[in-house]
């Protein structure tokens, strides 16, 4: 004899129904893409949540019941089983991520299956509603993570890092008012593919030969630590930021929970290349061992960005004559 008293469930008797099961994985979307690609790992040790719809059919309405909670295995999966026929919900916790920085990739990219897609939304972790039918395994409830990445933006034609430099985006580190996320490098010789806002070079910071300016970089720091400033100046166009002189910052800044305005002081070389744009990379990071150089070290820095400028030495009219414009009117 099985009695129930009020508000009892008794999910865990089995009447002869078929029971079901609902899963399946974690995974690690390194390019962003919402998809779940051949190479990209499972994560492991995410709590995943089951809930039953309540009488007013709504996800998180007050009156859902949670039936079981898994943790991610070392593949990343879970498995919920022995399940009655129903509605359901899954939820991931986002607290139980590997790091604070991991945020959830796209929900429901249509650019694959239904098996491949990330179902959790990106806010909450939560799932759709799932109706469960008696007997049914079904195995299609993943959720990606990523954690946000920026990289440079200038590339020579000449020669490039023979490992890219990047960092993974913190909230707390950064230059200008924000930073944007890159899944993937995108390079070319205008270095214009991010909204770089850290440094201010208006019309009035002017670059001549042989004079010094100063220019302000905004930095904000809530790391709690000490944050290195970098930056390079490829003086004479040769493609990288590694000859004598190129190197025309390198200071420590606190952590202040404000934006700082910095003011760097740059000495402009005799022989400095005229006749071209200059690249101007600048690192902010707490990670000295993964920022300490114009390029990579094959690990992103722990935190902060990584901003590329183009700047133009002022040409006297002898170097750089202006361009005569013929204008005629009528006919050739």
């Amino acid at each position: 004899t099985i009695i129930l008293d009020g508000g009892d469930r008794g999910v865990e008797y089995n009447f002869g129904e078929d029971l079901g099961s609902l899963g399946d994985i974690v995974w690690l979307d390194e390019n962003e893409n919402g998809i779940q690609d051949i190479d990209e790992m499972g994560v492991s040790r995410v709590t995943v949540r089951l809930y039953s719809l309540g009488p007013d059919m709504m996800i998180g309405g007050g009156d859902d019941v949670l039936e079981a909670t898994q943790v991610t295995n070392l593949l990343g999966a879970y498995l919920f089983e022995d399940l009655l026929g129903g509605d359901y919900y899954i939820e991931f916790d986002p607290t139980t991520f590997p790091d604070s920085r991991y945020l959830i990739t796209t929900q429901n990219t249509t650019d694959t299956t239904d098996e491949n897609d990330s179902d959790a939304d990106q806010v909450t972790g939560l799932t759709s509603a799932i109706n469960l039918a008696n007997g049914e395994e079904d195995l299609r409830w993943d959720m990606g993570i990523y954690q946000p990445t920026d990289y440079p933006d200038y590339s020579s034609s000449l020669r490039e890092c023979d490992d890219l430099p990047c960092h993974t985006i913190s909230t707390d580190l950064y230059l200008g008012q924000s930073v944007s996320s890159d899944s993937t490098p995108t390079l070319g010789e205008m270095a214009d593919s991010d909204d770089d806002d850290g440094i201010s070079l208006n019309s009035k910071v002017q670059f001549t030969r042989g004079n010094t300016v100063n220019f302000p970089v905004s930095i904000y720091n809530n790391t709690g630590n000490v944050t290195h400033l970098r930056m390079w100046i490829d003086w004479n166009t040769d493609g990288d930021f590694e000859d004598a002189g190129e190197q025309v910052e390198d200071n420590t800044y606190p952590s202040t929970g404000a934006e700082n305005i910095v003011f760097v002081s740059v000495i402009i070389p005799a022989n400095a290349t005229q006749t071209s744009a200059l690249a101007l990379r600048a690192r902010l990071s707490t990670d000295d061992a993964n920022s300490a150089t114009p390029c990579g070290t094959g690990t992103c820095a722990v935190d902060g960005e990584i901003e590329d400028y183009l700047i133009q030495i002022d040409c006297p009219t002898e170097i750089c004559p202006p361009v005569q414009l013929q204008i005629r009117s009528g006919n050739p």
